[in-house]
């Protein structure tokens, strides 16, 4: 196998934009990321059944986890937003084995993000439902209340229970 090489760098002297990652630093990237959003989908499958068996404490504790990792995943996104910004002259730059590697890695992460959004609309509809069961409860009570004071005694001041009496 023979490499042709021109001996001066592609980079154009009118280019001001700063030279692109190498293919193994977005490929690391992009491996983060689809790391991280497939443990925020085990997180987000676990969200759904301590809704279902309304755990709330541990709830907390989960959305308190999913946070972290969607700090963590903000933070590759900030690293990777200069490759996304000149996409198409990354990928011109890549052979047609990184070119499928890197689609790969895009086509996982869309489908994680896209399942877990999915997940967490169901998640939000059960979470509305429940709430608004408790609200429709509560005002059942109140008015359970209200009617049975209507058709209870009214309360006025007792008479003395013990009297003193001369005879």
């Amino acid at each position: 196998m023979t490499m042709q090489n021109s001996g001066s760098p592609t980079s154009s002297a009118k280019s001001t934009a700063a030279p692109l990652p190498a293919f193994p630093a977005v490929e690391r990237l992009l491996d983060g990321q689809a790391k991280l959003y497939r443990d925020l989908e085990a997180l987000s499958t676990r969200q759904g059944e301590l809704i279902d068996n309304e755990r709330t404490d541990e709830l907390l504790t989960l959305l308190g986890e999913r946070e972290q990792i969607l700090t963590r995943i903000q933070t590759l996104n900030d690293a990777i937003s200069p490759v996304r910004a000149r996409w198409q002259e990354f990928l011109a730059g890549l052979d047609a084995i990184q070119r499928s590697k890197v689609g790969t890695l895009v086509d996982q992460i869309t489908a994680l993000i896209e399942g877990i959004a999915e997940r967490d609309r169901q998640d939000r509809q059960r979470m509305e439902s429940a709430r608004d069961r408790v609200a429709d409860e509560l005002a059942g009570l109140d008015r359970t209340r209200r009617a049975a004071g209507a058709y209870g005694a009214k309360l006025t001041s007792p008479g003395p229970l013990f009297q003193d009496r001369e005879a």
